[in-house]
């Protein structure tokens, strides 16, 4: 069985070194920066700051996660993008020393606004953002890069981007930083190398989505160049053969999720009766889970946060103090958001968790029409309806599905395992015999808002595969057309595929990482 889900990483623990001393000779520590070793690799001792904080960066948002009853608040989430943002910049480009920079600022302004809004109480996270504080900072004692000399024959972007820096050197009347004698090719490649960082995350961002979505669900993968062909102008984007990056075949999709009477559109019923007389009510709540959910660079879990903060936003007054009284999670108890609305949200979530998992084979279902409709399109490039083709004879050609299912429970105890264990059995089984005239079908099955599995998610893995056993023991014809099982748990995705359920019953021997 494969698993996908959070990796834990031990240790971590940050080696402190003393931070260097601004004042003394800065110029000797940017020529190392721009020496290399005879192996071509980076100059010892400049990057140290910089690759603590790009460490505690890869594990921040496992370091400052917190019971299931504590989500991230909107503002954690802003400091959880802007640290991506630059530790995507840094690992493209470590030498493009003003953008990294640039986005440092960024991550201490994230900060400080999430600092603003705890005045006079210290939050559970406090400790873990003051670590992240302290390294940024550290970060950003390294020493900037000295102001270049103007030449008449350098190139015209070079030029611009050295007025720029002498600009900001002459306004902080910083002299500290002597000219170094850098040859031209040099120069331009850390240009090309600032140039490729800001693209390369712009682009993972989504920052332009409306472009990046375009008019097709497939849009083509390219390479981005600056210049011509030659060495000195390489390629700003090379994506692997076939590697798709999210939100691909679902841009279209994602983009029009807030428009006329899709999901969140406004002239569907349900997104009218939960508004009632305020047609901008929840607004903020759609953009941030639709921006969210567009994002390559965001987790998945951040658009489920979101939901959350939308369903609990929806409570009624007498909800909101039911949910209190009986201490329900942000995802449990009464809600005016309409359950149907969740489910299907959620299939968009997951799809997104999927696809970030590395399994890029779930894609939208192209048909609202009232014909059998499963939630998913599966394969590694499915074929999209040609002209004139209905709905029933896309279905009826389509060669695997997918449908995606949600099982909930509030209850907590080793009943509660039971009962949640049981309904996944259940719920496969009520899939096969839905789509009973596909011969290849996937199941998705939400787990995640169960109270019993999130202090116990890791024995979880044995028994939903000890139902799927059970299930091809006595159905084995039905079990046949099953192509894959995908557990959406507390800690991650549990995939059950066709040789787990068929082996012999013995020792769990997949490890999820």
């Amino acid at each position: 069985m494969r698993a996908h889900g959070r990796e834990v990483k031990r240790g971590g623990r940050r080696a402190d070194h003393p931070a260097p001393d601004v004042e003394a000779d800065s110029a000797g520590l940017w020529s190392q920066r721009t020496a290399r070793d005879a192996d071509g690799g980076q100059a010892g001792g400049a990057h140290s700051a910089q690759d603590d904080l790009a460490g505690y960066a890869e594990r921040w948002r496992q370091a400052s996660a917190l019971p299931w009853w504590q989500p991230r608040s909107t503002l954690l989430r802003e400091v959880d993008r802007a640290l991506r943002a630059w530790a995507h910049g840094y690992r493209s480009a470590p030498d493009a020393v003003a953008a990294n920079r640039a986005r440092l600022d960024q991550v201490l302004t994230a900060i400080g606004r999430w600092q603003e809004s705890k005045p006079g109480r210290v939050s559970a996270r406090s400790a873990f953002v003051q670590q992240l504080t302290d390294l940024v900072q550290d970060a950003l004692r390294v020493p900037t890069p000295p102001a270049e000399p103007e030449s008449e024959a350098r190139e015209p972007g070079a030029t611009r981007r050295g007025k720029a820096r002498q600009t900001e050197d002459d306004a902080s009347s910083d002299h500290r930083h002597p000219p170094v004698d850098i040859d031209d090719d040099t120069r331009f490649t850390r240009i090309l190398d600032e140039l490729r960082s800001i693209v390369r995350t712009e682009h993972a961002l989504g920052s332009d989505r409306e472009g990046a979505g375009g008019p097709s669900r497939r849009p083509g993968a390219g390479s981005a160049h600056v210049g011509g062909n030659g060495p000195e102008a390489p390629a700003l984007q090379e994506p692997e053969a076939g590697a798709r990056e999210w939100p691909g075949t679902w841009a279209t999709e994602i983009r029009e999720l807030d428009q006329g009477n899709n999901l969140l559109g406004p002239n569907n019923g349900l997104i009218r009766r939960l508004r009632g007389n305020d047609p901008t009510k929840y607004a903020d709540h759609i953009r941030r889970f639709v921006d969210s959910l567009a994002d390559p660079a965001a987790p998945a879990s951040d658009a489920r946060d979101v939901l959350y903060e939308l369903r609990n936003a929806a409570r009624t007054a007498a909800q909101v103090r039911i949910a209190e009284t009986r201490g329900f999670p942000v995802w449990g108890g009464p809600s005016a958001l309409p359950t149907v609305l969740q489910n299907d949200l959620l299939e968009l979530v997951n799809a997104k968790l999927l696809w970030q998992s590395g399994d890029q084979r779930l894609h939208p279902w192209p048909f609202n029409e009232a014909a059998k409709k499963p939630d998913y399109l599966v394969g590694d490039d499915p074929a999209e309806p040609g002209e004139g083709v209905g709905a029933q004879e896309f279905y009826d050609r389509a060669e695997e599905i997918g449908d995606h299912v949600r099982v909930t429970t509030t209850v907590s105890g080793e009943g509660a395992v039971d009962q949640v264990v049981d309904n996944f059995g259940r719920n496969v089984s009520s899939k096969l015999r839905t789509y009973a005239d596909k011969d290849r079908l996937r199941v998705i099955v939400d787990l995640h808002e169960n109270i019993a599995l999130h202090p116990r998610a890791e024995a979880l893995r044995q028994r939903l595969l000890d139902q799927l056993r059970t299930l091809y023991r006595n159905f084995p014809g039905e079990m046949a057309r099953l192509t894959q099982v995908d557990a959406i748990t507390p800690d991650g995705v549990l995939t059950f595929v066709p040789g787990d359920w068929t082996a012999d019953n013995g020792p769990e021997t997949s490890s999820q990482g």
